[in-house]
């Protein structure tokens, strides 16, 4: 059987410190394409519940 080379891995401070914030700014790009794709599609979904929700509400002043 052949052996087998095993590699290890070291990461510095550095090295750590730079995974960290890159990996933090790519969430950080995502987490503002998701809100803004989000935010553009707001009014189209609130005129739309608008609707259905102005006379539940009026029934129910009504009532009281």
């Amino acid at each position: 059987m052949a052996s087998s080379q095993d590699t290890e891995i070291t990461l510095g401070t550095g090295k750590l410190l730079f995974l960290f914030f890159g990996l933090v700014g790519i969430c950080a790009m995502f987490f503002a394409l998701g809100y803004s794709l989000g935010r553009k599609s707001e009014p189209a979904i609130t005129s739309a519940s608008a609707g259905r929700l102005a006379p539940t509400r009026a029934r129910h002043d009504q009532g009281e």
